[in-house]
């Protein structure tokens, strides 16, 4: 189900990452809505926040548009979400 890969697998992969960088660390996601989660990529900075991470920035991925109905963007976009790693966590 979608609330057991984000609490299973996305938590477990934050927590290890958390556990792996020194303090002030980053870690970079990117992470995407899809039509079955339309809130995975919010669900997914919670899920960070809560394992000691603070958003610091967001970035834009461009992607090809080669395969979009919408033929007057050029670039499809999806987020890449950086976090820092909280020092007193």
């Amino acid at each position: 189900t979608k609330g057991e890969w984000l609490e299973v697998f996305m938590r477990r992969v934050v927590l290890r990452t958390h556990r792996a960088l020194r303090s002030h660390g980053r870690m970079a996601l990117n992470v995407a809505n899809v039509p079955s989660f339309k809130d995975l990529a919010s669900e997914v900075v919670r899920v960070a926040t809560e394992c000691g991470f603070t958003l610091e920035a967001e970035w834009k991925l461009a992607l090809s548009n080669s395969n979009m109905r919408n033929r007057e963007q050029k670039f499809k976009y999806e987020p890449i979400f950086v976090f820092r790693k909280s020092p007193f966590f």
